[in-house]
């Protein structure tokens, strides 16, 4: 109990007393880390597939599969989060100059919000412009007719499926393209 007052007399500041402000690396280090865990997270669904293909004699959905590239498919992944987590200073330090590796000045609350807005578009499109691509792909085969038939058919969930990436494409546009109009209505609302 008397470590627990203790800690609660303590004032917030006076944990980072004696800490300069951070550097440009130090928030590189921080995205380094994010990185290194959706690195980790993008290597589960390969995990599964490693799974299914070691059940089945090395067949997924009835193709057949190598087991070394299935393996590194996951292990390099998480060799190269593991790294990154351990390590991300060192690898800040290779990615920021020294000369403009200086203390950063405070960021407003907007522009901290706008760069996140900004960040989540990207997110979006980097799903949405795959999306699009392989759905116009599907659509150009529909339109492409031997004896007067179409070649493949959407039906109503192909549909809805290109309905949908055209309205995450256009989300992650308007977030990317319109990101400080969003974070300025999103601050006003939380205000």
């Amino acid at each position: 109990m008397i470590g627990v007052v203790a800690l609660s007399n303590r004032r917030p500041t006076a944990l980072f007393e004696g800490h300069s402000s951070m550097q440009a690396s130090h928030y590189v280090a921080i995205a380094i880390r994010i990185f290194a865990i959706c690195l980790a997270l993008n290597s589960i669904p390969q995990m599964g597939m490693l799974i299914e293909a070691l059940r089945n004699g090395g067949t997924i959905s009835s193709f057949d599969v190598s087991y070394v590239l299935q393996a590194l498919s996951v292990i390099v992944p998480l060799i190269v989060a593991l790294t990154l987590w351990i390590f991300p200073s060192v690898v800040a330090g290779k990615i920021v100059k020294p000369e403009i590796d200086k203390p950063a000045e405070p960021i407003q609350p907007l522009a901290i919000l706008t760069v996140v807005v900004v960040s989540l578009g990207l997110f979006v499109l980097s799903y949405a412009v795959p999306d699009m691509l392989y759905w116009s792909t599907i659509v150009g085969m529909t339109q492409q007719a031997e004896f007067g038939e179409p070649a493949f058919s959407l039906g109503k969930e192909g549909t809805g499926n290109v309905l949908a990436t055209v309205a995450e494409l256009l989300i992650g546009l308007g977030l990317v393209f319109k990101g400080r109009t969003v974070s300025e209505v999103l601050f006003r609302v939380a205000r």
